[in-house]
């Protein structure tokens, strides 16, 4: 038993010395092309298996001088381009560098399996280095912070600060009076909107009673509950428009090019101002469209006269294919409805954002009638179409009410996009 023990002792001790060679000459090879980290850590992992085989001892002390002194000379490059994104990259580099530097620690220290002595791998101290880095990119984004908030009252200008701010905050929390400004300039960076009532260009002449109205306040009601529209800009009520503009003498009914969009707006004090126009209303009425369709089951049909076994006269039950044909019914009706709009920027007249939309409201249901055979031959399913009454769509005016609501959704993701 002794020597059985021995003997698999002797092979795995064999396996081990012939699965560190194997790793030596990979890390070696690695080494060579000058792949130094790579080398290290295959190194670190022979390492692991034999602490003191003297090949990877020799080897892991070059390949770790060399894997830092590599990391410290693009960091000393870094340093000396002096880009202005210099601190962020300096993050990344000491980040990468302690990953070096930790990587021996799991072996550290080295002990000579001769001799006895260690030999320590030099752990310096890159995390002062690192909180310096992360210090100077807040400082940075600061200072921009600063110089954009300062130059300008522009509602977009005090956005680029607000994430100036915030960039400053995400390398150091707390730094300097960064949240108090962030918060002020997301203030100032809130975009005060007039949302025009739009024109009727459809020519149906108030066919489906307010139209106009049911779309301007839809899309005004969307914006105010979108969380993120909201962030970025304010709506002027309805009220706070046409009270002003009776009191300039505006007409709020009237269309706004560019130029009296920019007159309209410094009376409302908005930065910008939305228009639209309806330009299509299609309405297509109900159409009933209809399949013949048969079905056929085997049950009971009747019952014939037998004698049993015993002589006796008796009755048993005939089956046979029963067949009902019938229509399946389909009623369709639809609305579409077509619209412009646009955002204008009040200070310049310029056209921020225009784009024509389309939505629709399209309804369908189905039912059945039997036209002649057995009902009973049809299916549970076929069965609730044919006991089912004929439905009705809605009204055509709330089919275009429920179509202006999906116009709304339309030009409001499209708001969304804008303003993000």
């Amino acid at each position: 038993m002794l020597s059985l023990a021995s003997a698999i002792l002797a092979l795995a001790l064999l396996g081990a010395c012939s699965q560190n060679a194997t790793l030596y000459r990979q890390a070696l090879k690695e080494y060579n092309h000058g792949d130094y980290e790579t080398a290290l850590k295959t190194e670190v992992k022979a390492l692991k298996r034999q602490p003191d085989y003297a090949k990877n001892q020799e080897l892991v002390k070059k390949a770790y001088q060399q894997a830092i002194a590599n990391r410290e000379a693009g960091i000393l490059a870094t340093v000396n381009k002096a880009e202005p994104d210099m601190w962020e990259k300096l993050i990344s580099q000491y980040k990468d560098l302690i990953a070096v530097r930790d990587l021996v620690k799991p072996i550290n220290p080295l002990v000579d399996k001769e001799s006895g002595e260690t030999w320590q791998f030099e752990q310096k101290d890159y995390e002062t280095k690192l909180d310096q880095s992360y210090s100077g990119a807040a400082d940075v984004h600061y200072r921009k912070g600063l110089t954009l908030a300062e130059n300008s009252d522009d509602p977009e200008a005090q956005r680029q600060a607000a994430a100036e701010f915030a960039a400053a905050l995400s390398f150091v929390p707390n730094y300097s009076d960064a949240a108090a400004r962030l918060a002020n300039a997301k203030n100032l960076s809130v975009k005060r909107v007039a949302v025009m009532a739009f024109e009727d260009k459809s020519g149906l002449q108030n066919q489906y009673g307010s139209l106009i109205d049911i779309l301007t306040e839809g899309i005004i009601g969307k914006i105010v509950r979108d969380k993120t529209i909201s962030e970025y800009i304010q709506i002027i009520t309805r009220d706070q428009i046409d009270a002003l503009l009776l009191e300039r003498q505006f007409n709020s009914q009237r269309a706004l090019d560019p130029v009296s969009a920019t007159a309209v707006g410094s009376v409302l004090n908005a930065h910008e101002i939305m228009t639209g126009k309806v330009l299509q209303v299609n309405y297509v009425p109900p159409r009933t469209a209809s399949t013949e369709l048969r079905e056929t089951k085997k049950m009971v049909v009747g019952q014939e006269p037998y004698t049993d076994k015993k002589g006796r006269e008796k009755k048993r039950d005939v089956k046979g294919d029963v067949t009902c044909v019938y229509d399946r019914c389909t009623k369709t009706a639809s609305v579409k409805v077509i619209a412009s709009f646009s955002m204008i920027e009040v200070s310049t007249g310029k056209v921020k954002l225009q784009d024509t939309v389309s939505a629709e409201y399209s309804w369908s249901d189905i039912w059945a009638r039997v036209i002649t055979g057995d009902p009973r031959a049809l299916s549970d399913l076929t069965m609730e179409l044919v006991t089912k009454d004929e439905p009705f769509p809605p009204t055509e005016a709330e089919m275009v009410n429920l179509a202006l609501d999906n116009l709304g959704r339309e030009i409001v993701d499209r708001v969304r996009d804008y303003v993000k």
